[in-house]
């Protein structure tokens, strides 16, 4: 269980120099020098009075007090920032994605305002939106708006072109207006035109919480 505990609230030590005191964690840089030479990227723990090393495994998390952000240790081998504590002295935060499916997975979509209506759990901004269906047009262009509190917050509405279940690959990309959503603001999404046999309709929006 020690091990464990210490991959969380940990102080990040960026140039891996040892310390003296009689106790504490830290994650080591990436040139650590002196009782932590040969350690880069470990977690030092000094208990009993000795240093013990933990070798991270990818997800591991940590947070680093003196920077007041989180990391997590990924895939590979880098401690990377997932961002603020809530103090100063954070990063960016990590993108998220809220997924929404609007019908079922066989049933083709029709047009109308507010095929549905939900409330944003948390103030977010957006990076980019999606969509993507199970079953593509076979003609038509399914095209997909996006609503906060009854407004749009597309100039260019999302689009997937006919034949294709995404709009990644849209001759003409969504453009996003008004990325700033609110914490419980009401999100309604319309479906202005829905093309031909289109089925299995989700909208994604992608961003991070400021």
């Amino acid at each position: 269980m020690r091990q464990q505990d210490d991959l969380v609230g940990i102080a990040r030590n960026r140039h891996g120099v040892a310390r003296s005191d009689s106790g504490g964690s830290g994650q080591l840089g990436a040139s650590p020098t002196g009782a932590w030479s040969g350690k880069a990227k470990y977690v030092a723990n000094f208990f009993n009075g000795a240093w013990f090393f933990i070798p991270p495994l990818p997800g591991a998390q940590a947070y680093a007090a003196d920077e007041d952000a989180y990391y997590y240790y990924d895939a590979g081998g880098t401690w990377t920032s997932l961002g603020s504590g809530g103090g100063s002295g954070g990063t960016s935060n990590p993108t998220e994605s809220l997924i929404i499916a609007i019908g079922d997975e066989t049933t083709a979509i029709t047009t109308g305002t507010a095929k549905v209506t939900f409330r944003m759990p948390y103030a977010f901004t957006l990076s980019t939106v999606r969509a993507s269906l199970t079953t593509a047009s076979s003609s038509g262009t399914p095209t997909v708006d996006i609503n906060e509190a009854g407004t749009t917050i597309l100039s260019t509405k999302l689009t997937i072109d006919m034949s294709e279940k995404t709009s990644t690959t849209a001759a003409t990309p969504a453009v996003i207006s008004d990325p700033d959503l609110a914490d419980d603001t009401e999100i309604t999404i319309d479906i202005d035109t829905a093309g031909t046999d289109a089925a299995g309709l989700k909208v994604y929006l992608i961003g991070s919480r400021p």
